[in-house]
């Protein structure tokens, strides 16, 4: 299980279709979680079984342009370098940028395997300020491990960067 909250604790929706009626507050959009099964789905779109950037390249809808809406984008995709990923959620009218899904829900050996192939918490921070640099508001996705087992939810921790 995983909660997804701001800075302040409030709760922050995380869609796999923006909404199409104004609403209060940031949201998170990761259109890779359509299909997926919840909870899992966040968990399973970290496996390479399917491109989770994908929707970029596609017609998508950016959502309504009052809404605080940040999009999931895998920053260390391996078929696609930072400058394309922003090249495309530019054309796509997208404003907002989140690092999801994020090497931060590993840990553990797999991370540190991970970071040793370069894939980081520093190597999305990177891309997020690239994304910062040309106009996008970027949030940052930091993953926190449950407090004890008989409490099993990650808290992911919306923080928006200026």
């Amino acid at each position: 299980m995983y909660d997804c909250v701001d800075t302040n604790g409030r709760a922050v929706p995380l869609l796999a279709t923006p909404p199409s009626l104004s609403a209060s507050g940031p949201m998170v959009v990761c259109p890779w979680l359509a299909g997926l099964p919840a909870p899992e789905g966040l968990w399973l779109s970290l496996l390479p079984i399917h491109d989770v950037n994908a929707y970029l390249s596609a017609q998508t809808e950016p959502g309504p342009a009052d809404l605080d809406l940040y999009w999931g984008i895998f920053a260390l995709d391996p078929s696609r370098s930072h400058e394309v990923l922003l090249r495309l959620a530019a054309a796509r009218g997208i404003k907002g940028i989140v690092n999801m899904p994020s090497i931060g829900m590993f840990s553990g050996r797999t991370r540190h395997t991970l970071q040793q192939l370069g894939y980081s918490v520093a190597a999305e921070s990177d891309f997020l300020a690239k994304a910062r640099a040309r106009g996008f508001r970027t949030a940052m996705a930091h993953f926190e491990e449950p407090a004890s087992k008989a409490e099993p939810t990650f808290r992911i921790l919306i923080q928006t960067l200026a």
